[in-house]
């Protein structure tokens, strides 16, 4: 992101000086000092959180989908007629 403010930066027409300086003074502060988001104190919203809880929910949907896969009826046959041609 770093990369993408610096190249927006130098887009800036050259008689626009000040506001170069303003976008380089601001791209050194959010990379000194990254914001922060936090759930009242509780957890810190990073991607770590967002990996996690993407893996959470992957998880689920995958042992749901086997639980519907075991309890569904057609299911049964299909592997009864796959035994039988082996």
């Amino acid at each position: 992101m770093q990369e993408k403010l610096q190249k927006l930066c130098f887009k800036f027409p050259r008689h626009c000086v000040e506001s170069k300086e303003e976008m380089r003074d601001f791209v050194e502060t959010i990379v000194e000092n990254p914001p922060i988001v936090n759930l009242s104190g509780f957890v810190v919203v990073n991607r770590s959180l967002q990996t996690s809880l993407i893996s959470a929910m992957v998880t689920y949907l995958v042992v749901l989908i086997q639980l519907k896969m075991s309890t569904d009826p057609d299911s049964d046959e299909s592997n009864k007629n796959s035994t039988e041609l082996d």
